[in-house]
Parts: structure tokens; C-alpha cells; sequence
């Protein structure tokens, strides 16, 4: 009997001792910069662009294209955000030339931009080198100190730096001898960018 009263005793005691442990708060995570690779740009030509969103680092599928659940997206080298002509979004964006990626720290207050029939939000942000006297020719460079700001379509901000139009980012892009022509396949965005999920202009 008294072996049966500390077996139930013992038994009570661990389920107290079970509902009494206090999960603890998730952690909220924190803004940091991001890079995404290899992001295919129509590399098919199939005239469709690739929808990402920068809260989680995802493509989003092509039938969720009319809805808020992309921020900007890609098609060779158009760019294109969620909002105006381009979205159902309320996105809009402003390019900075001549900026330093890293110490930008604050978005800015004005100069936002959405798509429209006449113009994309985003431009201005490559240089294409044609038939170039000297090599690399038919290439498309980022320009240096472009960095896109966008106010979102959830309404955050985000900075973003496109980093290479070429499959694996080479650095320097390789070319072939006799034409000059980038050997690494072209349409792959690689691009950093820092999102903040707190709905606040700070950058950093």
C-alpha cells in the first residue's frame, strides 16, 4: 500500500512540476543584412518575372504575383515593385546614386516613386557596355553606389545593392578571348539587401 501512495505521490509530483514549467518568449528576429544568390531572371525567356519577398529571403510562386505577398521581382533587367501599375501592393521606391550601401543608415523622407505605365520605379541602376573597344563587351555592370530603397508593399523598409547580373557573381566576369562576350550565364541577380521589420526607417 504505502509502495502504491509514493508511486502516485511521485507521479503527481511530476506533473506539477510539468504544467508549472513556463515556456519562454520567441525571439524576435533581428535585422541583418542579407544576400541572395543566383536569383534566375527570366533565364528561360518566358516573358514571366520572379516575384521575391525580403521579409524571409523567398521567391514567390508566379500565381501569388497579384497579391501583397512580394516586394520586388525580376525580369532580365527590369525590376519591378509591388505597387502602382506593377502590383497590388502599396510599394514605392527611390534610387540612390553615389551611396554607400553600408553606412546608409536612414531611409529617406522623400522621392519615392511607384510603377507606372511610363516608367519603372527602379532604374538607372546598370550600365550596359555593348560593343565596347575592349572587353567586356554585351555586359551588363551594376553601377557603383546604386542602392534601391523601398517602402514596401507591408509597409517596412528595406535597402538593397544589386551585386551581379551573372551566375555565381564572378568577379572579375569572365569573357571569351575572341568576342568579349561574358562566358557566365547572364539573368542570375545576386543583390544584398537589409529589410527592417519593425516598420521604421532605420537602415542599420
Amino acid at each position: 500500500m504505502s509502495r502504491m501512495f509514493l508511486l502516485l505521490l511521485t507521479l503527481l509530483v511530476a506533473i506539477g512540476c510539468k504544467e508549472s514549467v513556463v515556456e519562454p518568449p520567441p525571439i524576435e528576429p533581428q535585422a541583418s543584412v542579407v544576400t541572395a544568390e543566383d536569383i534566375p531572371a527570366d533565364t528561360a525567356n518566358t516573358g514571366s518575372f520572379t516575384f521575391f519577398r525580403l521579409s524571409d529571403s523567398s521567391m514567390v510562386a508566379l500565381t501569388d504575383s497579384n497579391t501583397t505577398n512580394w516586394d520586388i521581382a525580376f525580369r532580365g533587367t527590369s525590376i519591378i515593385i509591388n505597387g502602382g501599375t506593377s502590383g497590388p501592393g502599396q510599394a514605392s521606391a527611390v534610387v540612390l546614386t553615389g551611396t554607400d550601401f553600408d553606412t546608409l543608415s536612414t531611409a529617406p523622407a522623400s522621392g519615392y516613386v511607384t510603377d507606372s505605365t511610363a516608367s519603372k520605379a527602379v532604374t538607372g541602376w546598370y550600365t550596359y557596355t555593348g560593343n565596347a573597344p575592349t572587353p567586356p563587351r554585351h555586359t551588363v555592370l551594376p553601377n557603383p553606389g546604386t542602392v534601391i530603397v523601398l517602402h514596401t508593399a507591408e509597409g517596412e523598409y528595406a535597402k538593397v545593392e544589386i551585386v551581379s547580373y551573372y551566375k555565381g557573381a564572378p568577379e572579375p566576369i569572365p569573357y571569351d578571348e575572341v568576342s568579349g562576350v561574358p562566358t557566365a550565364p547572364a539573368r542570375f541577380y545576386t543583390f544584398r539587401y537589409f529589410y527592417q521589420p519593425d516598420g521604421s526607417t532605420n537602415l542599420q
